[in-house]
Order: C-alpha cells, then sequence, then structure tokens
C-alpha cells in the first residue's frame, strides 16, 4: 500500500478536518482498513490511526413461508418467513417489512383496508415486522398490527415481504406472493341415494350417495349408517 496527501485540510487549530476523495473504488463483498497519520511543521508524526469496515452493495432477499402458498384458513394469528443477507463479508440484515392485498386491490395499513391499486405494493403499503434495526430475529415473525376476523371476507389475500440490511440496501427484486384463502364457511351435504323425498322404502340399494358443495374447496367427506330396530 501506498501514502496519499489529503485533498483538503482546513480549520484549526487545535482541530483539523481533511478529506481524500479521489479515486475511491471498492469491491462489493470485501472488508477493508482506512489508515491515517499526521505530521507537523516540526517533522513529528503521530501514531497511525485505522479503522476497518466492510463494503456491501447487494441488496437482501426475504420471502412468506406463513401462512403457506395456495392453503385456506380461518385464522391470521401471524405471518412469518426468512430473510439472508448474502455472504461474505454481508452488513447483516436489518429488518423486514410485509405488505397484505386483497383480492380487490385494497391494502391493509395495519387498522383496515384502504389504499386502492394493482400489484406491486406501494412505499406506504409496508409495515414492519418483528425485525426491525437493532433487535432483528430471523426467522421473521408479525403477529402485531393483523386483520382480525371482522376485518377480513371470503377470497384470496397476497402476502408480499422485502428486507434491508445495515448497509441500507433494500430488496427490490420481490419473491412471488404468498397467496392464501380466507374460509370460514363449511361445506353443505346432501343425499341423493336415499332419496330425502317420500316414500324413502327401498327393495334394493347399490350405493350410497350424494352431493357436497364449498365456495373454495372440499377436502373429504364421510358418511353413516345407523340400524334401527
Amino acid at each position: 500500500y501506498a501514502w496519499f496527501t489529503t485533498e483538503t485540510l482546513g480549520g484549526g487549530p487545535p482541530v483539523y478536518n481533511w478529506t481524500w476523495l479521489d479515486g475511491l473504488a471498492f469491491q462489493d463483498h470485501y472488508s477493508y482498513q482506512a489508515k491515517a497519520r499526521a505530521g507537523d511543521q516540526s517533522g513529528k508524526t503521530n501514531n497511525t490511526s485505522f479503522v476497518t469496515f466492510y463494503y456491501d452493495i447487494t441488496r437482501p432477499t426475504s420471502s412468506v413461508n406463513v401462512p403457506a402458498n395456495g392453503s385456506f384458513i380461518g385464522a391470521l394469528p401471524q405471518l412469518g418467513g426468512t430473510a439472508a443477507d448474502p455472504a461474505p463479508n454481508e452488513s447483516g440484515v436489518s429488518g423486514v417489512q410485509i405488505a397484505l392485498r386483497r383480492s380487490d386491490n385494497k391494502w391493509w395499513d395495519g387498522n383496515d383496508w384502504t389504499a386502492l391499486h394493482a400489484a406491486p405494493p406501494d412505499e406506504s403499503d409496508w409495515l414492519a415486522t418483528n425485525c426491525v434495526p437493532g433487535s432483528c430475529a430471523l426467522p421473521w415473525t408479525k403477529t402485531a398490527g393483523l386483520p382480525g376476523p371482522v376485518k377480513m371476507s371470503a377470497g384470496d389475500y397476497s402476502v408480499y415481504s422485502r428486507a434491508y440490511d445495515v448497509a441500507v440496501n433494500t430488496q427490490t427484486s420481490l419473491s412471488p406472493a404468498v397467496v392464501f384463502t380466507w374460509d370460514v364457511a363449511g361445506p353443505a351435504v346432501a343425499l341423493s341415494t336415499p332419496n330425502a323425498a317420500a316414500p324413502k322404502v327401498y327393495s334394493s340399494m347399490n350405493l350410497i350417495g350424494g352431493t357436497a358443495q364449498d365456495a373454495n374447496n372440499t377436502a373429504g367427506l364421510e358418511y353413516l349408517i345407523k340400524k334401527y330396530d
């Protein structure tokens, strides 16, 4: 390495301010050590001062995994997911935010469905999770400020996430949204054989069957036959 003369030196005495800007070019994911030394007009030189720092311009990544993509739910106690800042010499994930969109393109603001626009999220749509600067636990979760049952209606919802790191690089290439369906109404079932209409008397019966209806899905159906004397 070589010592360079500063571009500016002003102020003082006793405190002088200096800068050096020319030719600063750093590589991503490297650590550096900056050193400085000063001398006076009598030729005295002080001890060297140094600082080690890291250069990070890579954006972190994040994704949602709670609730599961394609799931049907009747309660939303929490959202959750993962986040990472690519190594080596990464500055580390500093925060994660989420955005929640209803199928009518309204966005959750922490209290109600307000903003109306298509995806992707606007800056005002992002809400904090438990991962915030100075206190970021991973995998991240969010439990506060989520819509309760009275704020939810039947239909699909999309959850987005974004992360930012200590070096203030913010994720711009979002992972695909997780889509879940709010479903609190149970399915309906009816028998067609035997038929509920009169006379309900059979001399033979080769099968028992009917229909099941649900706006979203039917996971299974069970039947029972009880014999009476």
